[in-house]
């Protein structure tokens, strides 16, 4: 019978031992970076056509009509926005050629106006408009009307919050009763349509 013996392996795992032995273990340490960034406060409104009414001659039927104008906001404000019209003048659309000045007068103005049937008489010529939208109140959806005051800002859309595009639309109506007097001619109104963050 012959045995065999091999004497080598521990001597192996010895000189592995004493060879690791001798390696320095790694060490790591962390540090986190906070990265931040701030993003501005913005809104912006869209350009809305101009208006033409058409031609007018006295009494309801004929002097009655309307056109639209239409502003999308966007604003990326957490707070939202309000939309607000404003006229150049009083008596918004009018006839300036000298010597007598003719114009439409604000539809049903005074010091407590709110929004109202339509309703023309047969001596009146009046000018207003209307207003339907997802931030619209208090028109009605669009059958209610009043007139400008001039300068004076009228809010008609508002929101709390912040849109990536909202659309408001302004139906603009005139009308001349059957026994009105109006000088032949244009007859110009400039609204201002002005979008503001809250």
């Amino acid at each position: 019978m012959v045995r065999i013996f091999w004497k080598g392996l521990p001597g192996l795992f010895v000189c592995a031992f004493l060879i690791l032995a001798g390696i320095p273990l790694a060490l790591a340490e962390t540090d986190n970076v906070s990265v931040t960034a701030d993003m501005n406060s913005w809104i912006t409104i869209s350009d809305a056509a101009n208006v033409d009414l058409g031609n007018f001659d006295r009494g309801t039927d004929s002097g009655n009509s309307t056109g639209t104008a239409e502003w999308t906001v966007a604003t990326n404000n957490t707070t939202g926005y309000k939309l607000e019209l404003s006229a150049s003048t009083d008596e918004a659309l009018r006839n300036d050629t000298s010597p007598t000045v003719y114009y439409f007068n604000d539809y049903n103005m005074d010091s407590t106006t709110a929004p109202s049937a339509w309703s023309v008489a047969a001596s009146a010529a009046e000018f207003g408009y209307t207003a339907s939208g997802n931030d619209v109140s208090g028109y009605s959806a669009g059958t209610l009307y009043r007139g400008f005051a001039g300068a004076s800002a009228i809010q008609i859309a508002t929101s709390a919050l912040d849109t990536s595009g909202t659309a408001t639309t302004a139906r603009f109506r005139a009308q001349v009763g059957s026994s009105k007097y109006l000088r032949e001619g244009g007859y110009t109104a400039t609204i201002t349509a002005t979008a503001t963050s809250l």
